[in-house]
């Protein structure tokens, strides 16, 4: 195992109550050594950071339970602190929020269960901490009724399994899954079954206290997006590039934490775009009212030209005063379907000189949320230079 992290993630991840760990299969070309992230969303900045990297070519739960007991150990020794878990020390982490991988969530249970006191046994530790990943689970249910039933009643029924209000209505739902449903989904709700896959997934069913349960995130979208970040550098790296470039990208994370604590600047500018978006949106609609005045122009067009045919067809048969009679009441009709289009015309021409002022507008407001953005660019690379400038000096 290789754990990579700077002092400064390390001692942020020693503060925290709850983060959220995945495992990415494709950042190693060996197919032997994968990447597990340890992350967390800080709202105060809207960022995603990374707090410790660990590649591994163990993926068993003994494999788990050593990098656990590890990672906990690398805290305490870098932080000076030591970690504690709610659970078991009534303070500390409360909340640990991972994916339905069995080895995964049984190493974390056993690890638990070798520092309590009290010798609790690892499902009493995971229903007391851990929370599942929301997205992983609506995965499982498109696996097992297939993507183009998504939205269905079934799709739905299995769903509601997060939302039931006591732990006898969900397995009472359950139940009756397993009673109705075909083979693949009978199987998946044998597996949601389990004490811990419950407790980590609905919160009646959960032993966290309500108030963690709630605070804490129900998905693994920080070390998804990690994930994401990271590959922008490449996917199946060697292990040494990939180290290589997490510690830029690690680098990048926690400087811009330190320069959000120190001096309130956010690693982007995010102005409020409430007008710009209200703007675009009125564009959009007002191009659905064209379109929908268009095709009603061309609709009462080709009723008019039809009703002219039966006009002309009805003359053929007349006398030569009714001709002359219906020749001039056409004319006058056509001459007045003729005013009428041109005052369409007008008003479609009206409406797209606003739409084009619209769009003109719309695209002023981005122009200027991007100069702001490349001034608040300027000013973070500044302190970036001041800071370099303070540690050279220090070092001399």
């Amino acid at each position: 195992m290789v754990f990579c992290a700077f002092k400064d993630q390390i001692d942020l991840l020693s503060t925290l109550s709850s983060f959220e760990i995945d495992m990415s299969f494709k950042r190693i070309r060996s197919k032997e050594m994968n990447e597990v992230l340890f992350a967390t969303f800080m709202p105060d900045q809207c960022k995603i950071i990374t707090l410790l990297r660990v590649f591994t070519s163990e993926d068993s739960t003994e494999g788990y339970y050593l990098l656990f007991k590890r990672a906990f150990h690398l805290i305490e020794k870098v932080s000076g602190r030591p970690v504690l878990f709610d659970p078991i020390h009534g303070s500390g982490i409360h909340g640990i929020i991972v994916d339905m991988d069995t080895k995964q969530y049984t190493g974390l249970g056993q690890y638990l269960s070798e520092i309590d006191p009290q010798y609790q046994d690892p499902t009493w530790q995971l229903q007391h901490i851990i929370i599942f990943c929301r997205v992983h689970f609506q995965r499982s249910i498109l696996k097992a009724i297939g993507t183009k039933n998504k939205g269905s009643g079934l799709w739905s029924r299995m769903m509601s399994l997060l939302d039931c209000q006591s732990e006898a209505e969900y397995d009472e739902l359950i139940k009756l899954l397993i009673q109705y449903e075909s083979p693949a989904v009978q199987t998946w709700a044998i597996q949601k079954k389990s004490a811990v896959i419950k407790a980590g997934l609905n919160e009646s069913c959960s032993k966290i206290q309500p108030h963690y349960f709630n605070l804490l995130r129900n998905h693994t979208n920080a070390v998804e997006q990690s994930h994401q970040k990271s590959y922008a550098s490449g996917k199946y790296l060697t292990l040494a590039e990939a180290a290589r470039n997490s510690a830029k990208l690690d680098k990048d994370d926690i400087l811009q934490y330190h320069n959000f604590q120190q001096f309130n600047i956010h690693h982007s500018y995010r102005a409020s775009t409430m007008e710009a978006n209200y703007l675009r949106h009125m564009s959009w609609e007002r191009r659905g009212c064209k379109r929908q005045r268009l095709s009603s122009t061309a609709e009462s067009e080709s009723q008019a030209s039809s009703q002219n045919f039966e006009i002309s067809h009805e003359n053929s048969r007349s006398s030569s005063s009714q001709v002359a009679d219906n020749e001039s009441t056409t004319s006058s009709r056509n001459l007045r379907r003729v005013a009428s289009t041109n005052i369409l015309t007008i008003e479609q021409r009206r409406q797209e000189l606003e739409l084009r002022d619209l769009e003109a507008e719309v695209k002023r407001k981005e122009e200027e949320v991007r100069l702001k953005q490349l001034q608040n660019e300027q000013l973070e690379l500044e302190l970036m230079r001041q800071q370099i400038q303070i540690q050279e000096q220090q070092q001399t």
